[in-house]
């Protein structure tokens, strides 16, 4: 027989709960509108654009190449190379030599006499590079403006400043004219100009410019000092001259001047001129006769060289730091991000 099974407890009634007070509530609702004010706080942060961040300093470039005899479109390509490599290395100011896109035996020959602004080809090609990489170019080459000073209408050996806008902002025509110039026929500057950049103000010299530093008192108020060189160690007979000479400041010399000179002396004398940091491109290679001693430098106003090329292709590189208001702090010295030789 089975055993009975115990008998069921009795169902107790179920417990009604008691209803929210109006406190409890309350609570409910204060909590769930902080989390939605949260919320919506985030997505503004999210979606609201982030301010950039004020620029610790602004890259300068010195392109130092070589130029090939009878090709002008190859000189001005393998320039714009150099100039791109320096844009992808963030430079944002690149400075090139004098006659920054032909040889010097080609202009004696002929062959590089034309306004490079108005030409189709190679004045759209300097717009697009400012354009593309957002930067400042500063270039030279000679050049004969539409309304020239000089009444025989010749050509000025000319520098020119491009901004990011594809703009040319500055033009600055070499007023000291080296026994090159001369002979070219080139016509004299006759004003010094200080270029006016965002963040910069520089002042502008040419090769011979920078042997008497004392014409360009007004660099003072500049923030930098640039010269533009294509300063060659040697020359022999050529079209313009039946003399030859070998040293290392040929470029800058008239018939009577000595042979001694060097751009540790130039940075010198232009550093205790102007007081201005110095930042001095040359060119490099051989054209025929002529050779290029490159060496360009980038030096204090103490005279301290804190950059100096070779004698092959090469780009320096300097970092300027920028002050509270967006300008180069002239308290502050450069420094060398890295040192980059591009031997081609």
């Amino acid at each position: 027989m089975k055993p009975l099974s115990p008998p069921l407890a009795p169902r107790q009634p179920a417990e009604v709960a008691a209803p929210p007070s109006r406190g409890h509530g309350r609570r409910r609702l204060i909590l769930a509108a902080i989390v939605l004010l949260g919320l919506l706080l985030a997505c503004v942060l999210l979606l609201r654009p982030s301010r950039p961040r004020p620029r610790a300093f602004v890259r300068f470039a010195l392109c130092q190449f070589d130029s090939r005899v009878g090709d002008v479109r190859w000189s001005f390509f393998h320039a714009l190379d150099y100039a791109q490599e320096a844009a992808d290395h963030g430079a944002e100011v690149i400075i090139l030599p004098e006659f920054s896109f032909t040889s010097v035996h080609d202009l004696t020959h002929g062959r590089a006499f034309f306004n490079i602004l108005q030409h189709p080809g190679y004045a759209s090609r300097l717009r697009d590079f400012t354009r593309k990489n957002q930067c400042f170019l500063l270039f030279n080459h000679p050049y004969r403006p539409a309304d020239s000073p000089d009444s025989t209408g010749r050509f000025f050996n000319t520098s020119f400043l491009m901004n990011p806008q594809g703009q040319v902002v500055t033009n600055y025509c070499k007023r000291i004219l080296a026994i090159m110039d001369k002979q070219l026929g080139m016509a004299r500057g006759t004003q010094s100009v200080i270029a006016e950049l965002p963040f910069a103000r520089l002042g502008l010299m040419i090769c011979k410019d920078s042997r008497n530093p004392a014409k360009f008192s007004r660099y003072r108020d500049a923030d930098l000092v640039v010269i533009q060189f294509s300063h060659i160690t040697r020359w022999g007979q050529t079209p313009l001259h039946d003399w030859e000479i070998s040293d290392t400041h040929t470029n800058g010399l008239d018939r009577t001047e000595t042979v001694t000179n060097t751009f540790a002396e130039i940075t010198e004398e232009c550093v205790a001129a102007l007081q201005k940091p110095i930042l001095l491109v040359n060119k490099t290679g051989l054209e025929d006769e002529f050779a290029y001693i490159g060496d360009s430098c980038i030096v204090l106003p103490g005279g301290t060289a804190i950059a100096t090329a070779g004698s092959g292709g090469e780009i320096l590189y300097a970092d300027f730091p920028l002050g509270p208001d967006g300008r180069i702090d002239p308290t502050r010295p450069p420094s060398i991000p890295f040192p980059y030789a591009n031997d081609r």
